[in-house]
């Protein structure tokens, strides 16, 4: 994901970080797609290893709130709503 320092660079952003392989980012997924009050940002982590590798994600599926530029806040392992 090469746009991704420029996505998350302005305000706040929700960084979803998820995989084909997640049975929890199959049920996730849709809850992310109905957020609009927010900028999200989906991170494939089979795709973009190293974006996952410098945030340390060891468990999918996993949000975390960036504040310009810079992570704020984590929500680990989310399974529902």
């Amino acid at each position: 994901m090469e746009d991704f320092e420029a996505a998350i660079s302005k305000g706040n952003v929700l960084v979803y970080f998820w995989s084909t392989h997640c049975v929890g980012c199959k049920v996730l997924s849709p809850i992310i797609d109905e957020i609009t009050e927010i900028t999200v940002v989906k991170v494939n982590t089979g795709e973009s290893k190293s974006i996952a590798s410098r945030y340390g994600i060891t468990g999918l599926p996993y949000l975390l709130l960036f504040k310009d530029g810079h992570p704020y806040t984590t929500i680990a392992r989310v399974n529902s709503k």
